[in-house]
């Protein structure tokens, strides 16, 4: 057998275990949405942990997130949780989008002393660790769109956070949906290597 076919198989090979890790990371994380919920029948607790996703031009939400928002103000709306906790970036990476959506809360009338703020999950794998390491939080109800939660509770659930997930698709999201949806294979990925073999620290560990 000359080199050029044993560098096909060995390609092939390799191919073949790549999709196959790719299958077995997607279905273990999948396995989440066992733990998903509407907001009416999600079950209470304590804290409700919001996560970012970015700001339009204007510095408004955008749609996913102002859904995210509308999912946690309802859950206290209705007693189902006491406080929530939002996530994101402080500027520092992108824009600051913890403010904007404290704000927002606050306008559909969530007290300021009810709102937490991790200024510093910069992703869903600091958020996660932050809110266990950092915060000390030992119970949530996730909320982000469903494509998202499944990775959430997976890490979450790592961290020794008893995570249940809301599902905030309150609209058609277009493209932005379908291209979310694609990237979340990969950042699945991430988060199982991230969870199960390098462990990071994230890029900030103090509350401030």
């Amino acid at each position: 057998m000359n080199k050029k076919k044993i560098l096909i198989i060995i390609s092939i090979l390799a191919g073949v275990i790549f999709v196959g890790f790719i299958i077995f990371v997607n279905v273990d994380i999948l396995q989440e949405r066992a733990f998903i919920f509407l907001p009416e029948s999600v079950p209470s607790t304590t804290v409700a942990l919001i996560f970012g996703g970015g700001l339009n031009k204007d510095g408004t939400l955008n749609d996913m997130v102002s859904d995210r928002m509308a999912a946690g103000v309802s859950l206290f709306r209705s007693g189902k949780v006491g406080q929530l906790m939002i996530t994101g970036d402080d500027g520092r990476v992108h824009s600051d989008e913890v403010d904007a959506m404290r704000e927002v809360a606050v306008a559909l009338g969530v007290p300021v002393e009810k709102i937490l703020v991790d200024r510093h999950g910069y992703r869903t794998y600091d958020s996660c660790y932050r809110a266990a390491k950092v915060y000390g939080i030992k119970r949530v109800i996730g909320i982000s769109q469903f494509f998202h939660l499944p990775r959430i509770i997976f890490i979450c659930e790592r961290f020794g956070i008893g995570t249940t997930g809301v599902a905030a698709d309150f609209r058609n999201y277009g493209f932005a949906s379908a291209y979310m949806n694609v990237r979340e294979v990969g950042a699945r990925l991430k988060a199982w290597w991230q969870v199960n073999v390098t462990n990071p620290e994230p890029l900030v560990m103090s509350k401030e």
